[in-house]
């Protein structure tokens, strides 16, 4: 069986000449100074080695929202289903202006376009769990989602999404370079005339790393190309979107 690195390369590789794989990151962990004191939370391997592989595209939806940099702190109050994006000391609720901007941020041309995205852990508006969530009296969990990612993920449910620490680990990392890989391929597949040919091609030589996972899930999705006759180009697509990327999840 080839190792993860080779498959990452051989799926990457199968995209159109001209094809680059983008991928959205949280703004800070390009170096980027935009956090509330002014600072970065840089992260090597995405600045020195992935950068070489795919195009970045940052994002940092506090400062694009309008909040300067430096600022007053912001956390996340409230409920899971409900939280709110307040300043620290001064109380200001952010909720409102927060997710109006996300709801409108992923519906950008240049999120749409994107395989993958790394976002900053615990962050209010980046998070994408265990969020420190603030109660009454003070009282602490850690099961908020930052509000940014919160939008991204239910716009895109598919999409391959991980927070930046699990990129220290090399399972885990090849395996979101892999499910970007395979996204990117679809996603230029998905472009075109719907060819019934071509999606059966593509399942041919991509099945192997959904079964790698999960026989059953390789079973339902040999299932579902085989039927792919008698089912309309947007039903199919969506449908083998789905249990491909579940899959490799």
């Amino acid at each position: 069986m080839a190792n993860k690195q080779t498959t990452w390369t051989t799926v990457s590789k199968r995209s159109p000449q001209n094809s680059t794989i983008k991928i959205g990151v949280s703004s800070c962990l390009l170096g980027h100074a935009v956090r509330f004191d002014g600072g970065d939370k840089r992260n090597s391997y995405i600045t020195d080695t992935l950068r070489s592989c795919v195009e970045f595209v940052a994002v940092c939806p506090e400062v694009e929202m309008g909040l300067p940099v430096p600022r007053e702190p912001v956390r996340l109050e409230g409920t899971p289903d409900e939280p709110r994006m307040v300043s620290v000391f001064s109380g200001t609720d952010w909720t409102v202006q927060m997710n109006r901007y996300a709801r409108g941020r992923v519906r950008c041309d240049d999120i749409a376009d994107l395989s993958g995205f790394i976002l900053k852990s615990r962050s209010p508006s980046c998070g994408l769990e265990r969020v420190k969530l603030y109660r009454a009296r003070n009282r602490i969990r850690e099961d908020g989602v930052g509000l940014f990612a919160r939008a991204l993920t239910e716009r895109f449910p598919h999409l391959p999404v991980v927070e930046e620490h699990e990129l220290a680990y090399p399972a885990r990392r090849d395996r979101f370079l892999i499910r970007a890989a395979v996204y990117h391929r679809l996603q230029q597949l998905y472009r075109k005339r719907f060819s019934r040919r071509e999606m059966l091609r593509f399942h041919s030589e991509h099945r192997h790393l959904v079964l790698e996972q999960s026989r059953a899930r390789c079973r339902q999705l040999d299932r579902l190309s085989a039927s792919i006759e008698s089912m309309s180009a947007s039903e199919f697509r969506d449908r083998y979107l789905a249990l491909f990327m579940e899959g490799l999840a």
